[in-house]
């Protein structure tokens, strides 16, 4: 199915405090705005498909486990992630196994208590194209937390963590990149 130019706002949910998608789809044009989880993907759960989500904002989500902003797998692309908070991985957006690809997006003001302010993408994602600033985590990765995966073509500067503060990296490769703490 298709979700096109929707405003999620103030919701709560087990997982996926704004929308749940199970099986696939495309969220394009909407707005995901102070809803939360209980565990996963505070604005967006969409761990279990290959969802497009384009076009979307983040902001002021937040996620008790994983993901305050969302909890991805597929293609995010052109999207604004920010002030979303994780209790555990990923500020902004968590990215699990087979992890997903991030295209020209931005991650700004994001906060995980543990790893991956910004984003935190276990095996497998790909980042290009996007800007990662501003964002904080109380472990490794405070812009960015990548196992795995690939980053090209993105500036991250200004984040914070006690472990890489920019980019934490297990066996990623980052490739014209400008990351400055």
């Amino acid at each position: 199915g298709t979700v096109a130019e929707c405003i999620f706002t103030s919701n709560r949910a087990v997982e996926g405090g704004g929308a749940f998608l199970n099986a696939g789809g495309r969220i394009y044009g909407s707005t995901f705005l102070a809803n939360s989880a209980q565990t996963n993907g505070g604005g967006l759960h969409a761990d279990f498909t290959n969802a497009v989500v384009s076009n979307c904002v983040f902001t002021g989500n937040s996620a008790a486990d994983y993901g305050g902003g969302l909890q991805a797998r597929g293609m995010i692309v052109d999207c604004t992630v920010a002030s979303n908070i994780a209790g555990f991985y990923g500020g902004g957006l968590y990215g699990p196994t087979a992890g997903p690809l991030v295209d020209r997006c931005r991650f700004i003001g994001n906060t995980s208590s543990n790893q991956g302010g910004g984003l935190w993408i276990t095996t497998g994602g790909r980042i290009r194209n996007s800007l990662v600033t501003g964002n904080t985590a109380n472990g490794q990765g405070g812009g960015v937390r990548l196992n795995a995966g690939r980053m090209e073509n993105c500036t991250v500067v200004s984040n914070s963590g006690p472990g890489g503060g920019g980019f934490y990296s297990s066996f990623a490769t980052s490739v014209n990149c400008i990351i400055y703490f």
